[in-house]
């Protein structure tokens, strides 16, 4: 359960417990096991991206778009650790990048109980300050939409924005 959480590290302080306790009891295999499940954690938190030093809840949005289509990847940030992706891909739109992020972020949030305090978006919507207004309003605290230009924050965008590129090209079939 602490891994569907989100919180790997304490899961894993806990198991490095375990098996020190069970070794010093000379459980020998008990502590076996226990390595083995810390090093299939271990495996398992290598492939989430830490995010920042500090732990911290957000969403990283990155669009490509090529022609009419889109891509939008989606990061879920949770206790600073990427705990989802989503992909979503659109073979004909019309509008430019501020208004598909506009769009893009009413409709991921309106189905969404409760947005995070920041929201990265590799464009700038082109009503912000609105969308702000009502993030703030549906979360009951400040939200902030930003784009990072170094950091952490830009890592995240720049993986957001890989992804959606790598998206489009599984969805559309590979033409760009």
């Amino acid at each position: 359960i602490l891994v569907l959480e989100g919180r790997n590290r304490e899961l894993m302080a806990k198991l490095k417990q375990e098996m020190n306790l069970a070794a010093q009891n000379l459980e020998f295999e008990r502590a076996a096991q226990l390595r083995d499940r810390i090093g299939d954690l271990e495996k398992t938190m290598e492939k989430q991206i830490i995010s920042s030093s500090h732990s911290r809840d957000l969403d990283v949005f990155g669009l490509y778009t090529q022609e009419n289509a889109i891509c939008l990847s989606v990061l879920r940030v949770k206790n600073g650790l990427v705990s989802s992706h989503h992909s979503y891909y659109l073979p004909e739109v019309l509008g430019h990048g501020p208004t598909i992020m506009a769009e893009a972020l009413e409709r991921f949030y309106d189905q969404e109980s409760r947005p995070p305090a920041e929201i990265l978006c590799s464009v700038a919507p082109d009503t912000q300050e609105l969308l702000q207004e009502w993030l703030t309003d549906k979360r009951g605290a400040i939200v902030r939409l930003r784009r990072p230009q170094r950091g952490d924050g830009l890592k995240l965008l720049k993986m957001a924005e890989k992804n959606a590129a790598q998206g489009f090209r599984e969805k559309s079939g590979g033409q760009e």
